[in-house]
């Protein structure tokens, strides 16, 4: 017996926990209209306000193709990683 998972069936998991976070911020929703950066700081700043549940610190809150919040809960902030991914610290 293999133990190791087809390659689809690992997809598939993500593909759905992917769908599940997403689900935090049903579309319809308002998402910040810009983010900036400043050159010392790999911090981001929401310009806006959003109208869907904040994320909690440690949770993702941007990168290229994210489409949860991008609102970080009181006392973090969404800070940049890298272009797929930024983080509520």
């Amino acid at each position: 017996m293999d133990m190791v998972p087809e390659k689809a069936d690992v997809w598939a998991l993500f593909k759905d926990f992917a769908d599940k976070m997403n689900e935090r911020c049903p579309s319809g929703n308002t998402q910040p209209t810009s983010v900036s950066q400043t050159p010392t700081s790999s911090a981001a700043t929401s310009t806006s306000t959003s109208t869907c549940k904040p994320v909690r610190k440690r949770g993702q809150c941007g990168g290229i193709k994210y489409k949860g919040c991008k609102t970080c809960e009181a006392g973090s902030t969404c800070t940049y990683s890298n272009d797929w991914y930024s983080q509520c610290l």
